[in-house]
């Protein structure tokens, strides 16, 4: 919902109400007015972190001289959001670079470049903004140039690393988790350009599947008796962004995951498998039905209250990049199990739920990092 107020005579939309208390100014969570006898809600605040946004990176190359002898290189940094259209929700995805030699770390650097780039006149060169009319399609690469309004006659350093991270910010004021990129400068007269990404990835949805295949938004719980898995699901955000410029390898993949301080025991075991479904509740694309996904796998254990990053298994690696020809293809997301797969039974241990994302919104996310080769 957008709430207006009026400024010189003027009613504009207002990115994020605050109310005066105690001293202090602080954000309003939900706005009503009275009509009719009847409080209507007018405003709600929106604390989901967008998505990441997908940056992808190629070096082009260029000759030029009477006999083409010399060569001119710079980076053409092309910048989106995975997923349906998010133009009218987008106010920007920033992007910084190489911050003393390192990756950027937060997206208020000391790398913020704010002089625009060619191509893109009207903003800084840091900053792809859109505008809430839907003018310019997230899901449509925009590109700049590094170096800032490259030319022929651009040069790149000889085998150096340049690094680029990326965030996106709402119109409610939300940053996303980053994305951290980064491509070596062959050095002149060949070589592979190496492309090295990392991404985080938060899920689409997450909740509970019961035996009989119904499935419920909200906390995960691992249970046997009454059969309960949780169920985690990035939709197409995966599949779209490994490999999406070249063959990849997986170098690491993790997820994290929270538990919530349940009646179980203290320490419980979490299995996890994946699936290849798009949405809960339905196939996968080779028409398997919703209750279908890939043998199991023991993470490790996790306590009460506890939040934890476990390591993906690696030979669930090449279905993260690939399709793979079996019983499951693509991945499209997690089952967490209610049981050791060598077992019979559940045993009281393979109990635990987890939180939901409305209580953690990095529940389930996934960090990956991985290279391609261009």
């Amino acid at each position: 919902m957008t709430a207006f107020i009026k400024v010189d005579g003027a009613w504009v939309p207002a990115d994020r109400l605050h109310y005066h208390v105690n001293g202090g100014w602080a954000p309003v969570q939900k706005g009503y007015v009275r009509r009719s006898g009847v409080w209507t809600k007018f405003y709600e605040l929106d604390i989901t972190p967008p998505p990441s946004p997908q940056i992808d990176l190629t070096i082009i190359e260029t000759k030029y001289g009477q006999n083409n002898q010399n060569k001119g290189r710079h980076i053409r940094v092309v910048v989106s959001l995975p997923g349906p259209d998010q133009a009218a929700t987008t106010k920007l995805i920033r992007v910084l670079t190489t911050y003393q030699g390192k990756q950027p770390t937060t997206q208020f650097g000391g790398t913020y470049t704010a002089q625009p780039d060619a191509n893109h006149p009207d903003e800084p060169w840091s900053d792809w903004t859109y505008k809430p009319d839907g003018v310019h399609n997230t899901t449509q690469g925009q590109y700049k140039t590094w170096p800032r309004s490259a030319t022929d006659s651009s040069k790149l350093t000889d085998g150096e690393r340049y690094y680029f991270s990326g965030w996106t910010l709402d119109r409610a004021g939300n940053w996303s988790a980053p994305t951290h990129t980064s491509i070596v400068a062959p050095k002149d007269g060949g070589g592979s350009n190496i492309l090295h990404k990392e991404t985080r990835f938060q899920p689409n949805w997450a909740g509970t599947m019961t035996s009989s295949g119904s499935f419920t938004i909200g906390q995960m719980t691992q249970q046997g008796n009454p059969l309960r898995r949780g169920v985690i699901g990035y939709g197409n955000k995966v599949e779209n962004e490994i490999g999406s410029q070249g063959p990849a390898t997986i170098k690491t993949a993790q997820i994290k995951l929270a538990r919530t301080n349940d009646n179980g025991s203290a320490s419980a075991n979490i299995y996890i498998a994946y699936h290849a479904h798009l949405n809960y509740g339905s196939p996968d694309p080779d028409g398997h039905p919703w209750n279908t996904w890939s043998e199991a796998r023991k993470l490790g254990t996790l306590s009460k209250g506890e939040s934890k990053w476990f390591d993906i298994p690696s030979n669930f690696h090449d279905n993260l990049v690939k399709y793979v020809s079996g019983s499951i293809g693509n991945f499209r997301g997690f089952v967490l199990l209610e049981k050791d797969p060598s077992h019979a039974a559940a045993q009281a241990d393979d109990f635990s739920v987890l939180k939901s994302q409305a209580e953690l919104s990095t529940q389930g996310e996934l960090h990956v990092t991985w290279t391609e080769e261009l």
